[in-house]
């Protein structure tokens, strides 16, 4: 489905998205990098130009999250919305610990598409080598103190803060944050948490991030992210190469590998005949539905987003 907007909330950034340097291009793949960035001169982003793409969204695009019940015990949990409007679901969001991520926004509307497509034809001029892909684009609205806990992602990750100020603390994608057995078990089951200790801060990167700035970091390295006492609007940017997809098809093989026939491997080759070998292998298990993808069956959903009988906002548990 594509939503189609009135177009006068958008203008086109002339010239560059970031403001790229030598040392980004030193640094990328080998350590995070922060930009400055101009997103927020699209006009896409204010709360009358968020409220109309909400309104037009498809309900199966976005994820609404509550990280408690408004306040109470801080829990993971999954909802819907009833009968509210785009800006009053803002106004939900600004007061209490939710977020809504519109998913996949670029595979939504043409005005996203159009920034990724430009991001990643930049990203491709500044990395020497590289020929990235659209993985997915999408916009956070998240309210005061939510949190993203600590997790690792398959594709290449940039972080671009709109409005609202948070910081992300990144670990290196190296054990004792993230093992092998683990990095293969996101790609087996889907699921993308990781078990966390408070000691593995010793070795963070901590980024304050402010309006205006992005980041990009290694690929697979851990990461979580506290927001500030205010809403925040952000948008992730997810980037594939072919190595990448290859190195997923290795962590996919090697992951049942261990599951299912109790061998454990670690070699990851992109190329030659254990690569097609271990392609093949992974590729029939995806393919005949073997795999254990627990993710889908973490998100049912267990509370819906309304008013209550005094015109405030309300979580009713389903």
């Amino acid at each position: 489905m594509t939503i189609h907007s009135s177009g006068k909330d958008f203008s086109a950034v002339h010239g560059r998205l970031t403001d790229w340097t030598p040392q980004a291009s030193r640094d990328w793949g080998r350590a995070p990098i922060r930009l400055q960035h101009r997103l927020a001169e699209t006009g896409l982003f204010t709360d009358e130009a968020l409220a109309e793409i909400i309104d037009r969204y498809p309900v199966e695009s976005y994820s609404l999250i509550s990280m408690g019940a408004f306040g109470s015990e801080r829990r993971w949990r999954i909802g819907r919305v009833d009968g509210l409007s785009g800006r009053e679901i803002i106004d939900a969001i600004r007061e209490n610990q939710l977020w809504l991520n519109l998913r996949s926004i670029d595979q939504v509307d043409p005005r996203f598409a159009s920034l990724f497509a430009t991001f990643l034809k930049e990203l491709g001029e500044d990395v020497g080598g590289l020929d990235a892909f659209p993985g997915k684009m999408g916009v956070l609205i998240s309210g005061p103190r939510t949190k993203v806990d600590y997790h690792a992602d398959l594709p290449g990750q940039s972080l671009w803060q709109i409005r609202g100020e948070k910081t992300v603390y990144v670990y290196p994608p190296e054990a004792p944050y993230i093992s092998d057995e683990q990095l293969q078990d996101i790609t087996y089951d889907g699921v993308e948490k990781l078990d966390y200790e408070k000691a593995f801060d010793e070795g963070a990167a901590v980024l304050p991030l402010k309006p205006g700035e992005m980041l990009h970091w290694q690929l697979n390295a851990p990461h979580r992210v506290e927001n500030g006492d205010m809403m925040n609007v952000s948008v992730t940017t997810e980037y594939l190469t072919t190595p990448i997809k290859r190195l997923n098809h290795m962590n996919l093989a090697n992951a049942i590998l261990r599951h299912r026939f109790g061998i454990t491997s670690r070699t990851r080759p992109t190329s030659g005949p254990v690569y097609f070998g271990k392609a093949l292998l992974q590729a029939g298990f995806a393919k005949a539905g073997l795999l254990e993808r627990r993710v889908a069956r973490s998100h049912a959903q267990s509370f819906v987003l309304g008013r209550n009988a005094r015109g405030g906002f309300a979580m009713t548990d389903i």
